[in-house]
C-alpha cells in the first residue's frame, strides 16, 4: 500500500510539473552522465545565464526532485506532514505562479533501471531539446549489473530529443558517442580527441581545487553554450568569473592547525576518486593525506574498485585514512595507513590531533552511510565555514547522527 501511495504522489507531482512547463515554456537542457552531472549544470548555468534567464534543478535529479525544483520547491525533512506540505504548495505554485524564465537546466539521474527510478520516468516529467551526456562508469552497477545497462538506459535521453534538438556527446567514451547514430537531433562532440568539436578545457575558478576531469564538465558546458550562440572563448570567461559548484565538490577550506581541506565529500565513484587523487599528488603541502570513505553501489565491480583506487592512493599520498566497512575490507596494510573508522566522526578527531601546518587532506567518499562532510567539519579552522559543507539542515544533521560510532 506504501509503495502505490508513494507512486500515486509522484504522479500527482509530475502532473504539476508539467503545469508548470506548460505555463513558462522553457527549452530544456537535459544532463545525464554516471559523474559530473552537478557540475556540469552549474557551469552551463555560469555560461547561458549572461544572456538568457536561466533555472536549474539546483542538484535535485530525481524523480521527486525534479517535480519539486520545478515547483520552485525544496524539501526541509522526509516524513508524512513534510511530503503533504509539499503537496499543497505544489498546487499553489502551479496555479499561481508564473515567473517566467527562458531556459530550464535539469540534472537527471538513474539509479534503477525500473520506473520511477529510471530516465524512462524522468522523461514522462519533462522533455528536453538539448540532451548532454557526459559519461558511463561503475555507479550503480549493482542495480544494473554492467555498464552496458546503465549506458543504454542514460542514452534514453539522448535518444527521445527531437529532430529539432541537439545532442551533446563525448567523443572519448565510446558507450556516449554511439547514441550520436540513435537520435533525430543534431549532434556537438566535446573531448581531448579527434572527433570532439569542443576541446577540453580547464580555467581557475577562486575557492575550488578542479582535477583535469573537470575539463570535461567545462567543454560539456561550452559546447552546450554554442548551441545558444556563445562561442567558446566567451564560455571561457564566463566559467572563470561565474562558475559556482555546488557544495562538497573540491571546495578548498582553511582547516585547523594551518592546514588545507580539499572538500569533495558530496559523492564518489572510482574514476572520479582516480581523478582527484592525482590532483592531492600535484597540490601543494608538506603532507599529502587522503581521507576515503566507501564507494557504495558497485555490486561484483566493489572489491576491484577498491582496490585499484586503494593502490592509487598510496601512489599519491603520504598519508591515508579509510571510512566504512569495504575500506576495511579492501585496503592493503601499509605503514602509509594512519587508520581506518567505522565513521567519519571519529576519523574527525583524529585528524584534529594529527594534522599540521602546510598538509594538505582530501575528502572524498560517497554519501549512502559515510557522511565524510561530518569530518570535514571537524577540521575547520573557522567553525562558521561549515555552511559551505553538503548536506546541511535539521534532516541530514539527524541521518549523520545515525552514524556517530
Amino acid at each position: 500500500m506504501k509503495k502505490i501511495s508513494g507512486r500515486l504522489f509522484l504522479d500527482y507531482l509530475r502532473f504539476l510539473a508539467k503545469i508548470q512547463l506548460w505555463k513558462v515554456k522553457p527549452v530544456i537542457v537535459g544532463v545525464t552522465g554516471s559523474a559530473g552531472k552537478s557540475s556540469a549544470v552549474a557551469g552551463i548555468n555560469a555560461i547561458l545565464s549572461s544572456k538568457y534567464k536561466v533555472k536549474t534543478t539546483g542538484g535535485a535529479n530525481s524523480e521527486s526532485g525534479i517535480p519539486l525544483s520545478i515547483l520552485g520547491l525544496k524539501m526541509e525533512g522526509y516524513g508524512i506532514l513534510d511530503w503533504g506540505k509539499m503537496g499543497v504548495i505544489g498546487a499553489i505554485r502551479a496555479i499561481g505562479d508564473w515567473k517566467k524564465y527562458d531556459i530550464l537546466v535539469a540534472e537527471m539521474g538513474v539509479d534503477e533501471p525500473t520506473e520511477p527510478k529510471n530516465m524512462g520516468f524522468l522523461l514522462k516529467i519533462l522533455r528536453p531539446k538539448v540532451g548532454v551526456f557526459l559519461n558511463v562508469y561503475p555507479a550503480h552497477t549493482e542495480q544494473f549489473g554492467n555498464l552496458a545497462a546503465i549506458a543504454a538506459e542514460k542514452g534514453k535521453l539522448i535518444e527521445s530529443l527531437p529532430k529539432g534538438g541537439t545532442a551533446v556527446l563525448n567523443a572519448d567514451d565510446p558507450k556516449v558517442l554511439v547514441f550520436k547514430d540513435k537520435t533525430a537531433a543534431q549532434v556537438v562532440t566535446f573531448g581531448r580527441g579527434r572527433e570532439a568539436q569542443v576541446k577540453n578545457f580547464l580555467v581557475e575558478v577562486p575557492g575550488y581545487a578542479l582535477a583535469t576531469d573537470y575539463g570535461y564538465t567545462f567543454a560539456a558546458a561550452a559546447a552546450v553554450g554554442t548551441v545558444f550562440g556563445i562561442d567558446v572563448t566567451e564560455s571561457r570567461k564566463l566559467l572563470a568569473e561565474n562558475l559556482k559548484l555546488p557544495a562538497g565538490r573540491m571546495s578548498v577550506l582553511a582547516g585547523v592547525n594551518g592546514a588545507t581541506l580539499l572538500d569533495s565529500s558530496y559523492n564518489a565513484s572510482p574514476a572520479a576518486m582516480l581523478g582527484a587523487l592525482d590532483l592531492l599528488k600535484n597540490y601543494p603541502g608538506k603532507r599529502k593525506i587522503a581521507v576515503l570513505g566507501d564507494m557504495r553501489e558497485l555490486g561484483a565491480m566493489g572489491k576491484e574498485a577498491h582496490k585499484l583506487v586503494a593502490q592509487k592512493a598510496l601512489d599519491c599520498a603520504d598519508a591515508v585514512m579509510t571510512v566504512g566497512p569495504l575500506w576495511e575490507k579492501y585496503f592493503p596494510k601499509s605503514p602509509k595507513l594512519l587508520g581506518q573508522f567505522k565513521s567519519s566522526f571519529p576519523a574527525g578527531e583524529f585528524l584534529l590531533t594529527f594534522l599540521k601546518k602546510g598538509d594538505t587532506v582530501l575528502f572524498k567518499g560517497s554519501q549512502n552511510t559515510i557522511f565524510l562532510e561530518a569530518a570535514v567539519e571537524k577540521c575547520l579552522a573557522d567553525k562558521a565555514d561549515a555552511i559551505k559543507l553538503c548536506r546541511r539542515g535539521e534532516y541530514w544533521k539527524r541521518q549523520r547522527q545515525k552514524f556517530t560510532i
